[in-house]
């Protein structure tokens, strides 16, 4: 069976961002921060399948505080991500559970990081109010790390 084309994931991510962003509006807004980091397993950047697409993505714990979640896709040289709105500015300050998910264009569907959240769930970490926050994001050592 084939796998969802690159649009419909693309769709979905976009969809889910604008989704967490619902219900952050008001007077002014909290000022978002930048957040990025760099996904590891076991200290070295994780490898890529063939045609894979991974994004992060910080989703707010307490989902009644209308805190805006954001994800960013994971680059394949290095490992590095950017996390942000669907509006695309920074997240809010506060704690937000971690999750990496896959996409194999032409593939099976399945995403190769289900399994490992089903096991752990979500890792958890707070984002403060401090611009530019670095955090390593480590699979085979299932932590995530502020910098």
């Amino acid at each position: 069976m084939k796998g969802p084309s690159k649009p419909w994931f693309i769709l979905s991510v976009s969809l889910c961002s604008a989704l967490l962003l619902a219900g952050c509006g008001g007077k002014g807004g909290a000022k978002g921060v930048k957040v990025q980091g760099q996904l590891l397993q076991n200290g070295q950047p994780l490898k890529f399948l063939p045609n894979e697409e991974i994004t992060v993505s910080f989703s707010p714990v307490d989902a009644a505080g209308k805190a805006a979640g954001g994800t960013g896709p994971v680059k394949q040289e290095d490992g590095t991500f950017t996390v942000s709105t669907a509006a695309g500015v920074g997240i809010p300050p506060g704690k937000y559970q971690v999750r990496v998910s896959s996409q194999v264009y032409g593939g099976d569907g399945k995403d190769r990081f289900a399994e490992f959240f089903e096991g752990v769930g979500a890792l958890a970490t707070d984002v403060d109010d401090k611009d530019a926050q670095k955090f390593v994001i480590d699979i085979g050592k299932k932590t995530v790390t502020k910098q």
